[in-house]
């Protein structure tokens, strides 16, 4: 009986490892998979039911909202037309998701709420990348390697098993820890935290994600940037003043935080305190004027505030820090609207036009494609909605195949009106550029515009709707 080389032990060991995660992955799979059947059986059982349509709306703070957002006022429009059915429509808007989030979500929702429509407008917030992403081999095997099962269990584990580890190292070296984060970035323990912050958050619980970022502002309350992932937690719940609290007592351990004097302006910029949230953004370009937050947002106050000339400079500011910035360029060309300014009104927007597929960029991209499977296996019908202003080609481009997708143009509907009255009736702000977060009136147009078409695209319906 020959022997096996040491070369041959080594492949059957790699072999053997191998296929046990595959077993691993697999057995998670079979698990979801068993999962996925039996609520499928449920959703086509309650499709029978007559009595309530459910529309469940995903997207970030240009879905979010109560009374006034647009998925509220499209529950009124649609039970407004006597259809003998009653429309039950959920909002799942998260201020500040990204498609990421809202697709790590997806599956969750559609358990949870058991939609038979699923309306969904998002990426705005994945907008930072506007350069066309070269390496689509690589970004492909980063998406499949993340949507692994395994890889999601291990992660946890992981960052799990790290901070604990690095929380009992920090209980033996606590004299020498702060000056060791500044000397040893790899030892910044508070990045763990902040890690399972948004691994939490990605699993919607929200409750531990609090806990993790206050446990890396613990852990270095001099980095600044878990104040900011708080803060995005606390926006979400409403406790504005608690994230007031936080960035104060932020500022006192930290006063010259370039993030911590930004997220005040956020603050202030939501009250409506102007005066101060110019204060806070101007503090924070002194602390560092080679980044382009704080002027965006501080042109994004000017706008809101009609200081059309004031507002040219910083976002002129922000191009040549990044050239290829898509929202100041969209936020100049609507400078030059504002400002009558014909000859600069064509030069901004114009590589944006040349472009539409840069409104979304490949992470979204494949996120859409990515929800669009999930939605549409299941039997659920998917309408992809346009931002206003925006074309409705750009998202087009995304799917090779839009059999069975509903798409909303909102660009010319919006284009009208503003024509006819002011931009700010319809809009509170300008965030992307060339759009912003809807008033009660903006809103109420966004979801007549998607009733019409949704009761002429699902239910075979020519609607008649003042809008």
């Amino acid at each position: 009986m020959s022997r096996i080389s040491f070369k041959g032990k080594i492949i059957l060991i790699i072999f053997g490892f191998v296929l046990f995660l595959v077993l691993i992955e697999l057995s998670l799979r079979l698990a979801g998979f068993i999962h996925l059947s039996v609520q499928g059986y449920r959703n086509r059982i309650s499709l029978k039911e007559k009595s309530t349509y459910r529309i469940l709306c995903l997207g970030e703070s240009t879905t979010f909202g109560y009374e006034d957002s647009y998925p509220s006022q499209l529950e009124k429009i649609l039970n407004q037309k006597n259809l003998k059915i009653k429309f039950k429509v959920i909002n799942k808007g998260i201020p500040g998701a990204t498609s990421e989030t809202i697709l790590s979500q997806l599956q969750d929702n559609l358990n949870k709420y058991r939609p038979h429509i699923v309306v969904v407008m998002m990426g705005i917030n994945d907008r930072e990348i506007t350069i066309p992403y070269k390496g689509a081999y690589y970004l492909k095997l980063r998406l499949f390697i993340k949507n692994l099962r395994i890889y999601k269990l291990a992660r946890f584990i992981l960052l799990n098993l790290k901070a604990k580890l690095k929380e009992i190292d920090k209980f033996f070296h606590k004299g020498s820890y702060k000056r060791k984060v500044f000397i040893d970035k790899d030892h910044c323990y508070d990045w763990d935290y902040v890690k399972l912050g948004w691994f939490y958050q990605e699993q919607g619980n929200d409750e531990k994600a609090e806990e993790m970022f206050r446990k890396a502002i613990e852990t270095d309350p001099l980095n600044d940037w878990p104040y900011v992932e708080l803060w995005q937690y606390y926006k979400l719940q409403g406790k504005l003043e608690e994230a007031r609290h936080l960035f104060e007592k932020g500022l006192e351990i930290n006063p010259s935080s370039y993030w911590i004097h930004i997220g005040l302006g956020w603050f202030y910029y939501d009250r409506n305190d102007y005066n101060l949230a110019e204060e806070m953004f101007k503090k924070a370009i002194k602390i560092n004027s080679k980044r382009p937050e704080g002027y965006l947002w501080l042109g994004e106050l000017y706008l809101k505030q009609k200081r059309f000339e004031e507002a040219e400079e910083p976002f002129k500011k922000v191009l040549a820090i990044e050239p290829n910035n898509t929202k100041a360029y969209l936020s100049l060309s609507t400078i030059y609207t504002f400002l009558k300014k014909d000859a600069l009104i064509e030069k901004y927007p114009d590589m944006i036009e040349n472009k539409e597929i840069e409104y979304y960029n490949p992470i979204t991209q494949e996120n859409y494609r990515r929800l669009k499977e999930i939605v549409m296996s299941r039997g659920i019908k998917l309408v992809c909605v346009q931002y206003p202003l925006r074309s409705v080609e750009a998202l087009k481009k995304i799917f090779n195949n839009k059999e069975g997708i509903i798409f909303v143009d909102n660009e010319e509907i919006f284009r009208d009106v503003i024509k006819r009255n002011d931009y700010y009736k319809y809009f509170t702000d300008s965030f992307a550029g060339d759009f912003g977060h809807c008033t009660p009136e903006g809103n109420y147009l966004l979801a007549t515009n998607i009733a019409k078409v949704i009761l002429k695209e699902i239910f075979n319906i020519e609607p008649k709707i003042d809008g």
